[in-house]
């Protein structure tokens, strides 16, 4: 067997290692994703239900100062759990695309194998486009994380002193 014959082989073999790492990091994308949308989720579920006590205003035993306050704490949990559910949604937008773009790093790699052509600039751009959508995914989870961290610490002033 001439070493020529060989040669395609370890280039197929190379194009398919090459194919398979972008497809990894979509596996990895896919995992931050349900975690993602389950935070989503959570947060759609408390939006809905502080929307649905004040429209009801189930609020029983409470006298009419009471009934406001409780109004205003409702408003600006409102207004905390939209500014979290426009970050979360901008977090799935930012992996969604990552996971895109190593896809299409993939398939500039598997069509370099088929156009015999070097697909080097192509499939490393998309994944450099990749990890940079992730790490805004990063950044805004981390600054998601220090707004409800704020926001619990202004809550927590705003306890009673206990006894």
């Amino acid at each position: 067997m001439e070493d020529t014959d060989l040669h395609p082989v370890s280039t197929v073999l190379g194009a398919i290692s090459g194919m398979t790492a972008p497809a990894v990091l979509v596996s990895a994308c896919g995992l931050l994703m349900l975690g993602l949308y389950n935070k989503y989720s959570r947060v759609v579920g408390s939006l809905r239900a502080l929307y649905a006590e004040s429209r009801h205003r189930k609020v029983d035993g409470l006298g009419t100062v009471d009934r406001e306050h409780r109004a205003q704490q409702i408003a600006s949990e409102c207004s905390v759990l939209r500014v979290r559910l426009r970050n979360v949604l901008a977090q799935i937008v930012a992996v969604a695309s990552a996971m895109v773009m190593f896809l299409l790093a993939s398939l500039a790699i598997g069509a370099a194998l088929l156009l015999s052509a070097p697909a080097t600039t192509a499939a490393v751009l998309f994944i450099i486009a990749g990890i940079v959508a992730l790490i805004l995914a990063m950044v805004l989870a981390a600054l998601e994380a220090r707004f409800i961290w704020d926001v619990i610490c202004t809550e927590m002033n705003e306890l009673p002193a206990p006894n």
